[in-house]
């Protein structure tokens, strides 16, 4: 079945923050470069516009998809699925399909016209310097919690009851904006995922060291959750999105 696909554009990690330990003291590198390092989120929306693969190979370096079968923003809702692409460069005519040998989460879409999705406030940091994310409001799409893996490149997040919203631009839309992703890492998987041993400071450091409520990880604030009995952390990750050509099924 044919697909209205929409493609991130924007990522922002929210919460929690990471953190390094370099020799001066602890340094939280989610929006501030340290060392010659970028900063997290730098680094994700540069991989989001551009194909810095040596040699290019045609496509932006990470791509991820929205697949609603079809959008139908009148109706109640509908299915839709959240998946890797492959999607071309450069970024203002990119066409895009599911990335070979990646798994498609599936699941269910609402239309709503109120608050889609919010954070659960005694799930965010208690750091008073991060941005909070914020809600997204409607006219939204909210989907029904799934279990999927965000390949971030140098490493991978398994979230399990990761929910998706965000805010139509235009009927039909062309654009999705304020929307969020709120998904649980546990920290097993956290301490069983580890950098690629060639990236500067940090390479070989598993993530969970770079997250607080570890004993490795510097910040003095402990942000670990417990859900379905498992210790590990609510991520909330802001997004935009356009709609973009798929070729894909």
């Amino acid at each position: 079945m044919s697909a209205d696909a929409f493609r991130f554009t924007e990522m922002y990690v929210r919460d929690p923050h990471f953190y390094i330990v370099p020799l001066i003291g602890c340094e939280d590198i989610t929006d501030k470069g340290t060392f010659g390092i970028d900063s997290i989120n730098k680094q994700f929306n540069d991989a989001i516009t551009m194909d810095t693969s040596e040699p290019p190979d045609g496509n932006l370096n990470m791509n991820f998809l929205l697949l609603f079968r079809p959008l139908d923003q009148a109706a109640s809702g509908g299915d839709f699925d959240f998946a890797t692409g492959d999607c071309t460069a450069p970024i203002e005519s990119t066409v895009c399909d599911v990335k070979e040998g990646t798994e498609v989460s599936s699941g269910t879409y609402s239309n709503m016209d109120g608050v889609c999705l919010e954070p659960v406030m005694g799930e965010l940091s208690p750091a008073d310097y991060m941005p909070k994310p914020g809600s997204t409001n409607g006219p939204c799409f909210a989907g029904d919690p799934l279990s999927f893996t965000l390949d971030l490149g140098d490493f991978k997040l398994p979230f399990i009851d990761a929910e998706i919203a965000a805010q139509y631009v235009g009927d039909p839309a062309d654009g999705m904006v304020e929307g969020l992703m709120r998904g649980f890492l546990s920290e097993e998987d956290a301490s069983n995922t580890f950098l690629p041993d060639d990236i500067p400071v940090l390479g070989g450091t598993p993530i969970s060291n770079l997250i607080p409520g570890n004993d490795q990880c510097c910040a003095k604030h402990d942000d670990r959750d417990i859900h379905m009995g498992a210790s590990g952390w609510w991520f909330y990750i802001e997004f935009k999105a356009a709609r973009v050509d798929y070729i894909g099924d």
